[in-house]
């Protein structure tokens, strides 16, 4: 025991050190039933409201995912829908503008037999014209040959 003293003695430590020792190890027990007991009470509550809080994120992360999901789902229907009424539509209106080209065609073409036919009157017309000059003007022609 002697030794240890010995060791105290040249650490400076006296008789107050156990005293100093049993104060230090109160103040810790104190201050842990005190203030660590309080501070982990705190710490466990704002860990409660944390996860809470992060739970009901995720809740609301989850519920905006699904009210997405058919937001995406509805904008697909309806440009479906729409390119059909469209598609349906671009049909109608082709098929209509056919009758109206067909229509315009045959009545273009019979205004070309009506104009064809008046033009082959009136060529046939000028050809008897033509013709009977041709017979007039060939008995001219044979008669001047022959004088």
């Amino acid at each position: 025991m002697g030794a240890v003293y010995d060791v105290f003695q040249r650490l400076g430590i006296d008789g107050s050190f156990f005293y100093q020792l049993g104060i230090i190890i109160f103040t810790i027990l104190a201050s842990r039933f005190i203030f660590f007991e309080r501070l982990r009470a705190v710490f466990e509550e704002r860990e409660k409201k944390t996860l809470k809080l992060d739970q009901k994120s995720q809740k609301m992360l989850k519920e905006a995912e699904e009210i997405a999901r058919e937001y995406a789902a509805i904008i697909e229907d309806a440009n479906k829908k729409a390119k059909k009424f469209f598609e349906e539509e671009k049909k109608t209106i082709v098929l209509e503008q056919k009758k109206v080209f067909k229509s315009a065609e045959e009545e273009f073409s019979k205004e070309l037999m009506v104009h064809k036919n008046s033009f082959y009157g009136k060529a046939s017309e000028y050809k008897g014209k033509v013709l009977s000059e041709v017979d007039m003007l060939a008995g001219v022609l044979r008669d001047r040959v022959v004088k």
